[in-house]
């Protein structure tokens, strides 16, 4: 891991486990699952080609770090290799040309030579060796024996299907073996087997997540310290507490889910409360405890206190990250409180004990044991009711886990012992409320159980069915799974009795039933249904030979029918006037219907379309569906208990599956296109279909949402929202939301869009799509009345205390202001809080936005003013927020674009005094296209639509290809939408000029001729033109030549027009010019034509879908690009490359490309971070100037350290220059991510939480974190436990405060921007101690002017590493690595380190890594997620 790579020793000729593939590059099996272990893992991957006799010599002398080929476990082998876990079972097989007798070949020194030596039948045949397994194959093929055996894997490659000339003989069982990776002796998988057809190799060794716990033979139980009564320690120091008699590991609570996720921790369980968020997440058990939140206050107060109204004022506590906090923040009048965040349940008791604060929000539990036990003094306000809570077990997301522990909380529930336990821990009240609730909810009963158990009928293709490999499959199998995978939870299909269906319904046998069978009319009584997912039609469905008798409905009176039981086939009968004279004769199902036709015990039958569709189409040709006959139509929907809220649940994911593409998907797949599109549907559709838009806000924002005088919600966006509703033929409903889980309430439709002061966010574009921009501002700074003459301008600030909104463009600005950001700063929780706050002089000033400000000094806060502008940057913007590929905002854009045009828009601000922001936002700057275009919120894009897979009609007549998806996704990530044009190709300038299109985006070729009518893109695909012909000429046309006399044909207004008339010889054919793609493709197989010239891109699948056609592989035109092409100076330009560069970089472009199957036109512009990095021939480095004596500022001003010459050494080895820029380091993965800088590099710790979001380079320095004093306090604090409820600090963000929450979490924390200031509060006696690096520490006591103070010997809290940090997934660290290794080796480093001091941190040994261990647990963590899904 230090090293930051591994170099993995491989043999090219293994496929598919290992190969080199048609475009020359190296991949398989091995080599993708290798890649994503070392993704995971955060470090570089090296694949070296090795000589498979020498793999243990080139492991042993560290040539290679381990072997990961097809490597076969062996005993012998054991002596040799550390083995991760298997991952592949396979076995040896037997492949031959015929049946005939055998001559049989393996290759020497084998598993294959060992296979047939040990069986007493094969070691009497005739063997022969070969060198390797292909040469193997190679003999078989020429006649050079009759039978070879080889591995399974490798067979099942060459011989994928029984069309090929050679046969696996799958009767004949050898040994079994298993695949591993190899180390030295010192110490998604199912989708990708799928892909490589190695599923049946892989799934006898697919681990659980119970697997992998009950082999450990013990579960890791995560908690949060001192939680009475659910977990805390005793008098005597022992832990314990009902969740410990319940169920130990202590964690940082904040990173909770991060402990989960990497294995650190098996579960949580300590008093962690169920939310809809959290499943997003986490796999929780069933519920076992009530709970909910409440307010305690001091008896003493109590009179003060008659409703939560008195709360709106008073010094309020909660722990960080808890439901407390969030309730204080959302609260309308607890978010008025002066909120102290506290870092544990105790600081925050002690607290309001020592009436530091007034009250404090937290569990009902805890707050009970506490005031029963230590605080007698205190109360529970009771008179508030916030809502009933539940309390779960939080196992990983997809974990298998919680049905072993459901069934045994359920054992304790029945037998009494979890009663006990709660009487014990005075918890009973809790416990039976818990009992009582968990009975009431159907959703909580499956949720909690971890599984939805849904009765199928299995023999329903293409619904369900066993494929030939024996696993369930079919379109409701995996609409079901996806469905399960979206909850968080298990799918079992359980087989049933169809006309038992609702009595294992309501036993709870089954918890729904999903089998696409017709539902009869009486069962909608008894079963609560889900919403459609397919349509479905009765149809009449005879023999063939009987086509001409039964021709329309009439025809089938008095004739043999049937149909499945209770099926809505059976129910025509009872009605329908010509099915009534039918002589009906029940089946048990639709299939015994189908048999009975089969065996003419019938003459006709009624049953669903895609049951018939599906049985004519693959194995009974013989029937046929009588089209003249229409029956009645229908949707499939899934069937529940009736009362259950699971369905209204099950309801929002299928029309979240059906916006979102996946059931079209899924429907194309089943060849169900025709049942689907009439209910296919969009978030327009959706919100228009229910006649209303839910529109979200989240508090008072005057003057976009206030209360008027008479307690009508009013306001710019109320009016503004309503107006848009009422052309768009809708109500508007009005919906207060929780602020801080705004983007959650979108995602799960409780709400349609907000609309409240939304500021457009460019990192939040992922999930929500923003309408057009309507409002600017600027942020602008507020300051009381009465301190006028005090503050005069920023710089008076400079010394000032100052608050924001966290986390907003306000608090940005403020932090890059040069005077406010020397102010002592502190963020708040709203602009709402921030204002009361200013009033009640807790700060001198805030920062907030300049259409907040305006608002609340022209309503209640009159004795605030403005003070100035913060002028730096770009103005901010309003917008209203849907949900992420919502198509809302084309029609929402229409109509406010009307509204500008119109006026009414502008009346609105007037009103509410905005204009001035509104003209800022609705100005169109003279000359700029990306102001015209950003500004309409809308991006009109020209194509030709010449066909796959550029851009193409799919089966539901919808656009789409790799152009069409490509500009889709950055006009998303511009934030605007997109609306593609079909234009004349021959006019496509005329209409780019006038405006009438924004862009040509559609396979438009680069030529100097163009470049006088556009503005190109940078290229993002490569191309050529190419010739197509029969099959059948092959030998007629072989060379350009050849092709003078023939008849040639190309889409009109294309580069292959102009590649035929610039060509001497293809200019004397005879040519006529094809109007589309699909015209010169029926002319070429008709003879009309002989040949035609076409784009690469487009032949590829032209000749995927039509057999008789080739490409004439000897003619090759030149390459060519495609582009976008953009209005003449256009300045969108820019924006759009720097979209696609990051596109390209981030591999968004790689995977479209993989889709469309144009990855080998893809890889001539690929750029990777390392060549984007040394191609600008610079890179911009990130730091931190607070760190000396590793990047800061010396007393002349000049930027040093011991990373800044590490950093500028580095970069002159590598030839680039090297640029310095300072960054807010709590935004640098934030600075990283959006290349504003190429790394991080200013002693940045390697923490796990990191790897997740950064590419570390190789580990150039130790570091550790250390605790710093005052001198004076040497015999006060002296041991960790000497620091409980000491006041200690930290730099927030940092390694400290993580050492902090992880190791001192009884103490009193508070958190500072830099670690100076800590230091400084140190000095003064405002904190007990730092937590800090050992580098920066040692430097600041021995050159800084911290004399007073000293590092406490003999404690270390963690010891940690330092390294550079590029963003996720880069290849520079493969570039960097090098040069520090050499760089070590010829004393460079040394003389650095030497000159700062730093000698005894840095150390040029290798050491030891636990990468073996790291590996087994990510290849275990892989395959427990993979099998989840």
């Amino acid at each position: 891991m230090s090293n930051g790579e591994m170099i993995i020793g491989i043999e090219y000729n293994k496929p598919p486990m290992t190969y080199i593939d048609n475009f020359d590059d190296l991949t398989g099996f091995d080599i993708e699952f290798a890649e994503a272990i070392c993704s995971k893992l955060g470090i570089d991957i090296i694949f070296k080609e090795i000589t498979w006799s020498m793999k243990e010599s080139e492991l042993e002398s560290k040539n290679i770090d381990c072997v990961w080929s097809a490597l076969t476990v062996t005993e012998p082998r054991r002596k040799i290799f550390e083995f991760t876990r298997p991952y592949i079972n396979n076995k040896q097989a037997v492949v031959i040309r015929s049946l005939s007798s055998a001559k049989i070949a393996v290759k020497s020194s084998s598993t294959s030579e060992e296979a047939l030596l040990g069986d007493p039948y094969l070691s009497q045949s005739n063997y022969t060796t070969a060198s390797s397994q292909t040469e193997l194959l190679n003999f078989l093929k020429n006649g050079l024996c009759d039978a070879i055996i080889v591995d399974y894997t490798l067979a099942k490659f060459y011989v994928p299907n029984n069309k090929s000339d050679l046969k696996i003989i799958e009767d004949i069982h050898l040994q079994e073996e298993q695949y591993a990776v190899g180390f030295r002796h010192d110490g998604s998988l199912t989708t990708l087997s799928e892909i490589y057809n190695l599923y049946d190799l892989y799934s006898p060794i697919i681990l659980t997540d119970y697997d992998y716990i009950m082999d450990n033979g013990i579960i890791i139980i995560g908690y949060e310290e001192n939680v009475p009564p659910m977990n805390y320690y005793d008098k005597n120091g022992q832990l314990i507490g009902f969740d410990v008699d319940f169920a130990r590991e202590s964690i940082n609570w904040d990173e909770k889910e991060i402990e989960l996720n990497n294995r650190r921790i098996d579960c949580v369980w300590s008093a962690l409360t169920v939310t809809d968020e959290r499943r997003e997440v986490m796999k929780f058990s069933r519920i076992y405890m009530s709970n909910r939140q409440v307010i305690i206050i001091r008896k003493m107060d109590a009179s003060k206190y008659i409703d939560i109204e008195n709360f709106s004022n008073v010094k309020s506590s909660a722990v960080a990250g808890t439901l407390g906090e969030i309730l204080i923040k959302n609260n309308l009048y607890l978010s008025n409180s002066n909120l102290i965040i506290s870092s544990s349940n105790d600081e925050a008791i002690k607290m309001l004990d020592n009436g530091d604060v007034d009250a404090i929000v937290t569990d009902y539990t805890i707050a009970l044991h506490l005031i029963a036990n230590d605080y007698k003094n205190l109360m529970v306000f009771e008179d508030i009711n916030f809502g009933n809570e539940e309390y779960a077990v939080g196992f990983r997301y997809g974990s298998d886990m919680t049905i072993k522990v459901n069934e045994l909380i359920n054992s304790m529930i029945i037998d009494g012992r979890l009663e006990a336990l709660a009487k014990k821990y005075n918890l009973i009240n809790f416990y039976n409320t818990a009992m009582k609730t968990d009975g009431k909810s159907d959703m909580n009963y499956i949720m909690s159980k971890g599984e939805l158990i849904v009765g199928i009928e299995d023999n329903s293709p293409p619904m369900s069915y066993y494929d030939s490999s024996g696993r369930l499959m079919g379109y409701d199998i995996e609409l079901l799974t996806e469905l399960c995978s979206r909850l968080n939870i298990y799918a079992i299909f359980k087989n049933i009795d169809w006309n038992k269906k609702e009595a294992e319904l309501n036993d709870k046998n089954i918890d729904c039933f999903l089998n696409s069978q017709s539902i009869s009319e009486e069962n909608y009584n008894n079963i609560d249904f889900s919403i459609g997912y397919l349509i479905n039609k009765q149809v009449v469905v005879i023999r063939k030979s009987d086509e001409s008798k039964f021709t329309n409905v009439e025809s089938l009176s008095e004739v043999k029918m049937s149909a499945g039981h209770s099926t809505v086939g059976e129910e025509l009968f009872r009605y329908d006037p010509h099915l009534l004279k039918a002589k009906y004769m029940a089946s048990s199902s639709q299939n015994e219907a189908i048999a009975a036709l089969e065996n003419k015990t019938v003459d006709a039958i009624v049953i669903d379309y895609t049951t018939a569709k599906v049985n004519i189409e693959n194995d009974k040709p013989n029937l046929m569906i009588v089209e003249g006959i229409i029956l009645q139509e229908e949707q499939y929907r899934i069937g529940f208990r009736v009362g259950s809220d699971m369905a209204r649940k099950v309801d929002n994911l299928i029309l979240e599956m059906n916006i979102d593409g996946t059931l079209a998907t899924l429907a194309k797949k089943y060849d169900l296109v025709d049942s689907f599109i009439p209910l296919k549907t969009t978030d327009s559709k959706y919100i228009i279909g229910n006649g209303k838009m839910i529109i979200g806000y989240y508090g008072e924002y005057p003057p976009m949402n206030y209360y008027d005088n008479n307690n009508q919600l009013t306001g710019f966006d109320t009016e503004f929202s309503k107006e848009i509703c009422k052309r768009l033929g809708i109500e508007a409903e009005f919906k207060l939301i929780d602020g801080n889980v705004k983007e959650f309430e979108l995602q799960k439709r409780n709400i349609d869009c907000i609309w409240n002061g939304l500021n457009v966010i460019e990192d939040k574009s992922s999930v929500i799509k923003y309408s057009r921009i309507y409002l600017k501002y600027r942020p602008v700074v507020v300051i009381r009345k009465s301190n006028i003459i005090k503050y005069t301008n920023l710089e008076s600030l400079s010394t000032s205390k100052i608050t924001a909104e966290f986390n907003t463009p306000e608090e940005k600005a403020l932090k890059k202001d040069k005077y406010l950001s020397k102010a002592e700063y502190i963020s708040s929780s709203s602009e709402f809080k921030a204002i009361n706050d200013l009033r009640n002089q807790y700060f001198d000033a805030i920062v907030i936005d300049a259409i907040s400000a305006r608002g609340f000094i022209d309503n209640d806060y009159s004795d605030m003013m403005i003070l100035d502008e913060l002028t730096d940057g770009e103005e901010e913007s309003y917008a209203i927020g849907f949900r992420s590929g919502s198509d809302m905002t084309t029609k929402v854009n229409k109509l406010i674009n009307d509204m500008v045009n119109d006026g009414t828009l502008e009346l609105i601000a007037k009103k509410y005094n905005l204009l001035e922001n509104y003209k800022s936002a609705i100005t169109i700057k003279e000359n700029s296209d990306l102001n015209y275009i950003m500004s309409r919120g809308e991006m009109i894009i020209g194509v030709g639509v010449n066909g796959p897979p550029i851009s193409y009609y799919d089966e539901y007549g919808e656009l789409t290809g790799f152009d069409i998806e490509f500009a889709k996704a950055v006009c998303s990530k511009l934030n605007i939408d997109v609306l593609f044009k079909k234009i004349d190709w021959n006019k496509k300038e005329e209409e780019l000029n006038n405006k009438n299109i924004d862009c040509i985006w559609d396979g438009l070729t680069v030529t100097e001729e163009r470049r006088n009518y556009f503005k190109f893109s940078n290229p993002y695909l490569s191309n050529r033109q190419i010739v197509i012909i029969r099959s059948s000429d092959a030998s007629k046309f072989t060379d350009i030549k050849s092709l003078s006399e023939a008849k040639l044909t190309a889409i009109l207004g294309t580069i292959s027009e102009v590649v035929i008339k610039e060509d001497p010889d293809l200019l004397k054919a005879h040519y006529t010019s094809s109007s589309t793609q699909e015209e010169a493709v029926i002319g070429l197989n008709n003879q009309s034509f002989d040949a035609f010239v076409i784009d690469y891109s487009a032949a590829k699948s032209i000749i995927n879908n039509n057999n008789d056609l080739m490409i004439i592989n000897n003619i090759r035109f030149s390459e060519e690009q495609y582009a976008v092409g953009f209005r003449i100076n256009s300045d969108i330009t820019e924006k759009v490359n720097d979209i696609i560069l990051n596109m390209i970089l981030d591999d968004t472009l790689n995977t479209l490309a993989k889709k469309y199957k144009l990855t080998d036109l893809f890889a001539p512009v690929k750029i990777t971070d390392a060549s984007f990095i040394m191609n600008k021939g610079k890179m911009i480095i990130g730091f931190d100037k607070s760190n000396a004596p590793m990047t800061y500022y010396d007393e002349n001003g000049q930027l040093t350290g011991f990373d800044i010459d590490l950093a500028k050494a580095v970069c002159q080895q590598l030839g680039i220059s090297v640029e310095f820029k300072e960054v807010d380091w709590t935004e640098k993965e934030t600075e990283l991510k959006n290349r504003n800088i190429d790394c991080i590099w200013s002693c940045l710790s390697i923490t796990e939480k990191r790897r997740e979001i950064m590419k570390f380079s190789s580990v150039y320095m130790k570091n550790k974190q250390i605790i710093v004093i005052r001198n004076s306090n040497i015999s006060k604090f002296y041991t960790v436990e000497s620091l409980s409820n000491a006041r200690v600090s930290a730099e927030v963000g940092s390694l400290g405060e993580t050492a902090i929450k992880t190791y001192l979490s009884n103490v009193i924390f508070q958190g500072f921007s830099v670690p100076e200031d800590a230091l400084i509060a140190l000095e003064k006696g405002h904190t007990d101690a730092v937590v800090m690096d050992y580098t920066i520490a040692k430097y600041k006591i021995n050159n800084g002017g911290f004399s007073d103070l000293m590092i406490i010997n003999g404690i270390e809290l963690m010891n940690d590493q330092y390294a550079i940090g590029f963003r996720y997934g880069s290849d520079m660290s493969k570039k960097v690595n090098p040069v520090i290794k050499n760089m070590t080796l010829d004393g460079t480093f040394n003389k650095i380190a030497e000159k700062y001091d730093l000698l005894d941190l840095y150390s040029n040994k290798n050491k030891s890594s636990n990468i073996i261990i790291r590996v087994i647990l990510f290849l275990a963590s892989f395959i427990v997620f993979i099998t989840a899904i």
